[in-house]
């Protein structure tokens, strides 16, 4: 797969697990999780360019992906990856208490951030 189809692919999983969260139906949504995380491994495994194009999500049109996004480039990117959650962590709603959460263990140290 090439970086901007695994960009997409680990958009439309985040996208799609939210859906399965709101529906309760964890085991489909841990399968779309499955999809993201490999996705997201993939492209960090490309180095520099990989996190460049991962950096793209940091600005997609759904919360839910730009929060997933956030998480995974803590390490890497942390001014954009914080700047990127502090506002959707204000707001309502599964995405904003992802966002608070990410903040709250990154802050505590408690984040294994690969």
């Amino acid at each position: 797969m090439t970086s901007e189809q695994l960009t997409r692919a680990f958009a439309e999983a985040v996208i799609a697990q939210n859906r399965c969260i709101e529906k309760g139906d964890a085991r489909a949504g841990n399968r779309h999780a499955k999809v993201y995380v490999s996705a997201g491994k993939q492209l960090l495994a490309n180095g520099e360019a990989g996190i460049e194009v991962f950096c793209s999500l940091l600005s997609h049109p759904s919360s839910a992906v730009r929060v997933a996004a956030a998480a995974v480039l803590l390490k890497s990117r942390t001014e954009q990856a914080v700047a990127t959650l502090r506002p959707i962590a204000q707001g309502r709603g599964l995405s904003a208490l992802e966002a608070q959460m990410t903040l709250v263990r990154y802050e505590r140290g408690e984040l294994e951030i690969t």
